[in-house]
């Protein structure tokens, strides 16, 4: 629950401060009144792109069956991971000029095609994090087996927690930051994309493609039983096996192995200090925004 809570409440912020830094580009422009229309255009053809994607998900594993359903389980379980991961370091890499490459891209577009580069940008943006958040909802909703109403509660959760910090960003309410907003996201993010590589795992191992290698290591279940609320618990949020194979705990290694090494060689980029304060209406979001680029990695 914990972790598609926040994965939904990071994805849902990220769109929130593309929208903004586009709303903020048309003010400056003068553009604000005859852009708004394609900005909300826009939003939704990012939804619509999401939805679109969702429901193909859905089709396919209502249509697969047997050996070729445990293959798409188990693809869908390792790209999930891969975005998740590749989320956060995009994030670190381009996230101080993200106000400026989202502005360049709004600059290019309206000379090249006028209004409709804006439709086109926020789409585009808006559609990257709805089918980021459409398949890892698809993929959770397998490995953990929650319910519709566990799904559309975290879901609501999550929009509500995001537009809250957001708010209370603008108004300078909240002493946690940008960047100790995406620093705890991102713990979340690897941890739940780990989970996910196990279920990938023990798919795979069904199918025959990977062995067990060992099949049990060792036998936790007298310490932490699975059906316990604790071993629930932890394996909705670190994907905790009691009796895990060779291979399982290999991958698991491996994938942390993995990301320390991503964090040695992609150093955090430097940040500025510019403090979010309430502004006139129609300009309040910049200061944020401004910190945004600078701390959202």
């Amino acid at each position: 629950m914990l972790s598609l809570l926040f994965v939904v409440a990071r994805e849902f912020l990220e769109a929130v401060l593309i929208v903004s830094i586009i709303y903020a580009f048309l003010h400056k422009q003068q553009l604000s009144k005859q852009g708004r229309p394609y900005l909300l255009g826009g939003v939704a053809g990012g939804v619509l792109l999401s939805g679109l994607l969702a429901l193909t998900l859905y089709r396919l594993s209502d249509w697969l069956e047997g050996q070729g359903l445990l293959y798409f389980e188990a693809g869908l379980f390792i790209v999930s991971a891969a975005l998740m991961t590749q989320m956060v370091f995009w994030m670190r890499r381009v996230g101080h000029r993200m106000k400026a490459m989202i502005e360049g891209d709004l600059k290019e577009s309206l000379h090249s095609s006028g209004f409709l580069g804006i439709v086109l940008v926020t789409a585009l943006g808006i559609g990257r994090e709805g089918s980021e958040v459409a398949t890892y909802i698809y993929s959770l909703s397998l490995s953990e087996q929650f319910s519709v109403t566990s799904i559309a509660t975290a879901c609501l959760l999550g929009v509500v927690m995001a537009l809250v910090f957001y708010k209370a960003l603008t108004r300078g309410m909240t002493a946690m930051s940008l960047n100790t907003f995406f620093k705890v996201t991102s713990v979340f993010l690897f941890l739940t994309a780990g989970s996910l590589l196990l279920e990938a795992t023990a798919r795979l191992s069904e199918t025959g493609i990977l062995p067990d290698l060992v099949p049990v290591v060792w036998n936790s279940s007298h310490l932490i039983a699975p059906d316990s609320w604790v071993g629930q618990s932890l394996k909705l949020l670190i994907g905790y096996r009691p009796m895990p194979s060779l291979m399982m705990v290999l991958v698991y290694v491996g994938y942390w192995a993995l990301i320390a090494l991503l964090y040695k060689m992609n150093p955090a980029k430097p940040r500025g200090s510019v403090q979010p304060k309430k502004m006139k209406t129609g300009t309040e979001v910049d200061p944020v925004l401004n910190k945004a680029s600078s701390s959202a990695s």
